[in-house]
């Protein structure tokens, strides 16, 4: 017949092996919720920087009032055989139109 000091013993230990665990599942939780918020807020971040930063393009904004159109007088050119950028035609182009025509690292 159990007596009554091994009886709150047992108890004593009962109740702690259940705080111990208690304690164990509350780290667990912890640890766990903290690792699902990290992967949520890593896959917003990337999500943010794919949609808004993913873009490199100038835009340009346009005006409800009216515009005005200049064109500038055509002219032809003529292209030795070769092409190449180095050409006497390439050195008498304005530079930009030059450098939009023959690109220095052609992709």
């Amino acid at each position: 017949m159990p007596t009554d000091k091994r009886a709150r013993h047992k108890a004593y230990r009962q109740a702690k092996a259940a705080q111990l665990r208690r304690a164990q599942q509350r780290r667990r939780r912890l640890r766990r919720g903290g690792v699902v918020t990290a992967v949520v807020v890593a896959a917003l971040v990337v999500a943010a920087l794919t949609i808004h930063g993913g873009s490199k393009r100038s835009h340009v904004a346009t005006g409800s009032g009216s515009s005005t159109t200049t064109t500038a007088p055509s002219s032809t050119t003529t292209v030795p055989a070769s092409g190449h950028a180095g050409s006497a035609a390439a050195s008498k182009l304005p530079a930009s139109v030059a450098a939009a025509l023959y690109p220095r690292n052609p992709p």
